[in-house]
Parts: structure tokens; C-alpha cells; sequence
């Protein structure tokens, strides 16, 4: 614990234990009737520790109370059991934000979060309309193609000449297919002729 007593929150004494969470639990601190019981003054409860709802504004103490047989929810202006004050502090909200998104279909967006957590929602998330970058001109986009870490134009190259190089073999062969034809077509008519 932080050295704090039972006496740290307005009781005359008994056992200061912390909860799990780390929020001091008093249930075992003592007032004696009457003062301390042994001169010196007696050290009130703090605001948010006396079962009174000190501000009239329908909340109790840090962890709520019971009046008059009806309970009371924590009061919000109380950060802890040992605040003095019951009076709501105006919070100001602080947000901090995550970076844009990237522009999709005309908008991006980002997480914002209040760093005081002032309200119930302390995480928002912010659009606005933004413009789609356009897309680079051709020329470029032919520049920058790239295809097995080679340049898509010399790909194209490559290409070309295949096709270029089967073609021109097609039509040789196809040639030479048709003077072997011809040349068939005259030893026969040759030797029909005798």
C-alpha cells in the first residue's frame, strides 16, 4: 500500500487493506463515539466517505450510500474514498488521435480517444470526405510494369519477335510446301506428256 491509515480517511483507527483492484476498502476502520477518545480532535470522514450526499445532487460518496433506507449511486465528483469534495470538477475532454486511413470511396476515417474519459464515450471515430489520388498517366504505369523483375516492355519485345519468328517459319515452310507441289504437279504432267 501507499503508507495510508485508516485515520488518512477520517477514522479514529483499525485495519487500512486494499481490494484487488487496488481501491481501499475501510470497512474495518473504526470511529470511536464521541471523538478519538483520546484528546487531540477527531479527524471527520472526507466527503466521499460520510454516507451524506454533501452536494444534493442525488449521488453519494466514492462508492455510493444508503439514505434514509434508499441507495444512492457513487457520486461523480468524487475520485476516491479519501477526496474531500463531493462537487462535480468540470472535465474538459482531450482527444487524441490515431493517424487517417488511407482515402476509400471518398472518405477516411480515424480513432480518436478522450484521454480524461469525461463522458460514457470516450472513443469516437471521425470521417470526412477526402479525394481519390489518381492514378498515374500510362506512359508511366507501362514505365514502372515490371514481370519477374524484368520490364514488361522487354517482355513485350520478347514476345513480338516469338511471334514474329513462328510466323516467317509458317510461311517458309508453307512455301516450300507449295514449289515441292508445283514441281510434283510438272515431272507429272512431263511424263503424261511422252
Amino acid at each position: 500500500m501507499t503508507g495510508l491509515t485508516c485515520i488518512d480517511f477520517g477514522y479514529d483507527g483499525g485495519t487500512l487493506t486494499c481490494t484487488v483492484d487496488c481501491f481501499f476498502n475501510q470497512t474495518l476502520c473504526t470511529t470511536s463515539p464521541g471523538g478519538n477518545g483520546g484528546g487531540g480532535g477527531s479527524n471527520p470522514p472526507k466527503q466521499c466517505n460520510d454516507n451524506i450526499d454533501n452536494d444534493e445532487d442525488g449521488f453519494c460518496d466514492y462508492d455510493g450510500c444508503t439514505i434514509n433506507g434508499i441507495f444512492l449511486e457513487a457520486d461523480p465528483g468524487c475520485t476516491n474514498t479519501y477526496d474531500d469534495s463531493e462537487i462535480n470538477a468540470v472535465c474538459i475532454s482531450k482527444w487524441e488521435c490515431r493517424d487517417w486511413t488511407a482515402c476509400e470511396n471518398g472518405t477516411r476515417s480515424r480513432i480518436c480517444f478522450d484521454v480524461n474519459y469525461c463522458n460514457d464515450v470516450y472513443k469516437k471515430i471521425e470521417k470526412q470526405e477526402c479525394e481519390m489520388p489518381l492514378p498515374p498517366p500510362i506512359v508511366e504505369r507501362i514505365q514502372d510494369c515490371k514481370l519477374f523483375g524484368f520490364p514488361c516492355w522487354a517482355w513485350l519485345l520478347i514476345l513480338i519477335i516469338i511471334t514474329m519468328s513462328t510466323l516467317v517459319y509458317v510461311w517458309r515452310k508453307r512455301r516450300e510446301r507449295l514449289k515441292r507441289k508445283r514441281a510434283l504437279r510438272e515431272i507429272k504432267e512431263k511424263k503424261a506428256g511422252k
